[in-house]
């Protein structure tokens, strides 16, 4: 699995109306590719990291359910829960995405560009940040990242 790249991915908002809103590199909001900050979270059911055909089979592969607290991968759902507040109340995380790129100058390759996708809930009880990530590395595995 060593020599395995993970695929090209975009993220695909999906909102509690069932709209959409796919990042689309460089066609997203007026011609533009959409940004993470053009999510508008407080109406966002689910985010989906795909490939680049759009088919039912990808958006079932991997993805976050921000109202349900839980990350599906290929099936396997991982739910996150949160140490309740100082009141004893549930907390439900806040969702982060972002993507690490990495360039290397080497004098036989070049600039070599590895990608790696995160996604996950974030969020913050009784000033204490506390942050449930999956990573998608670059040979194709996956790692559950917590902290607080």
């Amino acid at each position: 699995m060593k020599d395995m790249k993970i695929p090209d991915l975009q993220w695909l908002a999906v909102y509690n109306d069932e709209a959409k809103l796919l990042q689309n590199y460089g066609k997203g909001i007026e011609g533009k590719e959409s940004t993470f900050k053009d999510i508008d979270q407080t109406k966002l059911k689910k985010l989906f990291l795909v490939g680049g055909q759009l088919n039912e089979n990808l958006m079932r592969s991997l993805f976050i359910d921000v109202e349900e607290q839980l990350i599906s991968i290929f099936g396997v759902k991982f739910y996150i829960e949160f140490p309740r507040d100082k009141e004893g109340n549930k907390v439900k995380g806040k969702l982060v995405y972002f993507r690490r790129v990495k360039k290397d100058f080497t004098p036989d390759k070049g600039i070599i560009t590895i990608v790696r996708h995160c996604i996950g809930l974030q969020a913050n009880i009784d000033g204490v940040n506390h942050q449930q990530y999956l990573f998608i590395n670059e040979d194709g595995t996956f790692t559950l990242s917590q902290k607080k």
